[in-house]
Parts: C-alpha cells; sequence; structure tokens
C-alpha cells in the first residue's frame, strides 16, 4: 500500500505562510519607497533662458536623491540577506519590521526637504535622525532575531555578530555627524558618504572571514 506523503502540521504551515507574507511585503513596500525617492527632484521653479544652468542648479536635489537611494537600497540587501538567515519570525519581529518599513516610506519627505533646504541645519539633522532610526531598528531587529534564537541552523553567532556591528555603523554615524550642520552641511554629507563606504566594505570584508571560516554544525 502506497504511503500518503506527509502534510506539514497546521502551525508549521502558518509560519512559512507568515514569513513569505512579511518578505513580499517587505520587498514592495522597499520597491515602492525606492520608486518615491525621485520625486525629490522637480523640474526647475524658475526657468530661464538658459535652461540647462538652472537644471545644474539642481545637483542639491539630485545629491539628496542619491543618498537616499544607496540608503534604502543597502538597506533592502541587509533586509534580504536578514530574512533568509532566519528560521521563523515572531510578533516581535513582525511589529519591528512595520516600524521599519515606516520610516523608510518615511524618508522621501525628509529627502525632499534635503534637496530644497540643505543649507539648513534643522532640515540636515531631521534627515540625519531618521536614517538614523531606521538603522537602529535594524539593529533591534537583528539582536532580537539572535536573543530569540529564530536564526536557522547553521547560521553561527559570528556572522550574526558582524551583521550587527555592519548595521550599527550608519546611524551612529549620522547621529555623530547631525551637531556638524550647524557648522556646514556639505561635511555632514561627506561623512554620511563615508559611513556609506564603511559598511560596503565591512560586508565585503565579513564576507571573505565566513568563507574561510568552517561549517557551522
Amino acid at each position: 500500500m502506497a504511503q500518503l506523503p506527509s502534510v506539514p502540521s497546521r502551525p508549521l504551515r502558518a509560519a512559512a505562510f507568515d514569513y513569505d507574507r512579511t518578505v513580499s511585503f517587505s520587498d514592495n513596500v522597499l520597491a515602492i519607497a525606492l520608486t518615491l525617492l525621485v520625486l525629490s527632484i522637480g523640474p526647475p521653479k524658475h526657468a530661464g533662458a538658459d535652461l540647462m544652468s538652472d537644471v545644474i542648479g539642481l545637483w542639491p536635489e539630485v545629491a539628496s536623491y542619491a543618498v537616499s537611494f544607496v540608503v534604502v537600497a543597502m538597506m533592502w540587501v541587509a533586509h534580504h540577506q536578514f530574512f533568509r538567515s532566519l528560521a521563523r519570525i515572531d510578533g516581535a519581529i513582525t511589529g519591528l519590521n512595520l516600524a521599519y518599513l515606516g520610516f523608510i516610506t518615511f524618508l522621501p519627505f525628509p529627502t525632499s526637504l534635503l534637496g530644497d533646504y540643505g543649507d539648513r541645519p534643522g532640515i540636515v539633522i531631521l534627515y540625519a535622525a531618521v536614517v538614523s532610526v531606521i538603522g537602529l531598528l535594524e539593529v533591534l531587529l537583528r539582536v532580537h532575531a539572535r536573543r530569540a534564537g529564530l536564526y536557522a541552523e547553521g547560521t553561527g553567532p559570528r556572522p550574526a555578530a558582524s551583521a550587527i556591528r555592519r548595521a550599527a555603523v550608519m546611524p551612529a554615524v549620522f547621529l555623530a555627524s547631525a551637531p556638524l550642520a550647524f557648522i556646514s552641511p556639505a561635511v555632514c554629507l561627506a561623512c554620511w558618504a563615508g559611513s556609506l563606504a564603511l559598511r560596503l566594505s565591512m560586508r565585503r570584508r565579513d564576507s571573505r572571514r565566513e568563507a574561510a571560516l568552517p561549517p557551522a554544525r
């Protein structure tokens, strides 16, 4: 008599369903946020005879868009890698993830303000604060997953700790650079670009180290 294939229990199927819906929803929200960022670049407000010069004058809006695009793109990659390393999710992960996505979708607003009024310290500090909150929520997601034992088998403590350190770089630099807005917003922008480059460099270094480690048992 042929043996019927085993059917996953209801709790397992529900957990897989919740995981798949969370990942799919998050990907859609991040994609929309990336699309909305381009709306921070508007046409020249007072186009004169030399239209090309007026378009070149939009460089602050383009610069704020570029920084935000890189921030969200890096967050999407990190978010994808994080959820791929999980065996399951719980209510805390769902709540933190919703808060994380909420601030991601809010980012186009301070991005637009930064492009128009980037010479005002208050606007620079607002932008740095929003990005810092996003980064802190990413750290909290990873810390909770580690403490709650949500990582899949084969994900050792060292890769999880390395990911937390990488995630902490951006909010730390953005928060630390906020007072510099009263001196020079351009210095803040340079610090932000440096933090993004540092995070990429750390990711490459950690990937090489993890590849050299023996498989976790």
